[in-house]
């Protein structure tokens, strides 16, 4: 994991910022009435709420490091700009164009289980904290009228976010890159994702009820995806000896917090070529139209169960259920592997959701015969950032039916599926 920057601002009239953080936890005196502190760091658990958790991380582990940047006095316009005092009592919405990162910049914050400290993942390094402003410079604004913007990012890892260049002015940017490689990557570990997650706090007041503390709600920015499957023959058990997720899959994105909440912007899904093919069409590539960023996805197959390993084998017994991956010993419901993907959440017709040529694959053994099946991946619903989705693979009679289920507990199928061959050969 990437260590952060020590960057230490300057302290005086003409101050725009010292770094940074949570608590001093020790290495000298700080005027500890103005210090900027993080509370606990709280997750947004799903679009709506009541969904009932997110996918890997419902509350932040102890030890974890998230990333902030601060913001407080934008600046002045024309050629020489320089701090605009008058201006940070001004609203997040009206001064974020002339914005710089002044109070702190890229800043690894590390929780560690009852407060936020200045240190990174080591425990090694010790970061100064942030000050509340207490100088206007030689204007006559009220520092305690001041309005400060927070942005956070989770996890602190270069192979995920990358924040804008220290000294950037205008609405803040990161970047959010998914942890593969652009094009074909042939297998794909679906435990390797990280669970993302960013959040915001905006004009927030030096002290607001005598309450120092800034609040920092991280909200997730991918959804998962497992599987489950059921049996519901009444004499016959169903073996599954793989289980696979193919496709073409959006990798990049841009988080922009112009408003008072983070918004995800996915790159690549306005011009990427194609759609959903049908059965039997070749592996997933990336398209190669002119004009396509390839970069933007990221292509090869998940497997929830390796068709190699003989032990990976699962077996559901009459009138039973069991989720990919599930832990040994848990009845067959715990969480199991699920992998994350980042969806897209506005402008696709073709219900390409969470990419492009997707296939389930899976061979299994049923009344004594090994089958082996290809479907057609199609989610028509918009997927929700912060949700776990259940692919359900539901043997029935001598069919194999597929439904969703989310987090709620909703259930719905695809017109594709239901429409097909969906006979157990």
């Amino acid at each position: 994991m990437r260590t952060g920057y020590k960057t230490l601002g300057l302290w005086g009239a003409v101050a725009l910022f010292l770094l940074s953080g949570c608590t001093s936890d020790g290495d000298g005196p700080e005027p500890v009435d103005n210090i900027i502190e993080f509370d606990v760091p709280s997750v947004v658990l799903g679009e709506p709420e009541e969904l009932s958790r997110a996918q890997r991380l419902d509350v932040l582990p102890a030890g974890e490091v998230f990333g902030v940047s601060g913001y407080c006095v934008p600046l002045s316009g024309g050629e020489d700009p320089k701090p605009d005092y008058n201006a940070a009592g001004a609203y997040w919405t009206a001064k974020n164009r002339n914005s710089i990162a002044d109070v702190m910049w890229n800043q690894p914050i590390k929780f560690d289980g009852t407060k936020c400290v200045y240190r990174d993942a080591e425990g090694t390094t010790y970061y100064h904290p942030a000050h509340w402003y207490i100088s206007a410079g030689s204007t006559h604004a009220d520092p305690a009228d001041f309005r400060y913007t927070f942005i956070a990012w989770h996890p602190y890892d270069g192979d995920y976010f990358t924040p804008a260049e220290k000294g950037a002015v205008g609405t803040p940017q990161i970047g959010f890159t998914m942890p593969f490689n652009p094009g074909d990557n042939g297998e794909l570990d679906p435990t390797k994702v990280k669970d993302a997650m960013v959040a915001q706090t905006v004009d927030r007041l030096r002290n607001v009820d005598n309450i120092g503390t800034v609040p920092l709600r991280f909200r997730h920015i991918l959804c998962g995806l497992r599987f489950q499957i059921n049996n519901f023959n009444t004499s016959q058990e169903v073996i599954v000896h793989s289980l696979a997720l193919s496709g073409s899959f959006y990798r990049s994105a841009t988080i922009s917090f112009a408003g008072t909440s983070p918004v995800v912007v996915v790159k690549g899904d306005e011009t990427i070529g194609g759609g959903d093919e049908g059965e039997g069409a070749e592996e997933p590539e990336i398209d190669d139209t002119p004009g396509i960023d390839e970069d933007d996805m990221y292509s090869g197959t998940f497997r929830f169960l390796s068709e190699d390993d003989s032990s990976d084998d699962v077996t559901v017994v009459p009138n039973s259920g069991i989720i990919a991956g599930a832990t040994p010993g848990s009845d067959g419901h715990s969480d199991g592997v699920a992998v994350l993907l980042l969806p897209h959440f506005e402008g696709e017709t073709d219900r390409s959701y969470l990419g492009r040529s997707k296939r389930i694959h899976i061979k299994y053994t049923f009344e004594g015969k090994e089958g082996d099946k290809t479907i057609d991946f199609t989610l028509n619903r918009r997927p929700v950032a912060g949700t776990l989705y259940t692919v359900n693979l539901n043997f029935v009679g001598n069919q194999l039916m597929v439904t969703f289920t989310d987090d709620a507990n909703n259930s719905w199928s695809w017109d594709e599926v239901e429409t097909g061959d969906n006979t157990i050969k």
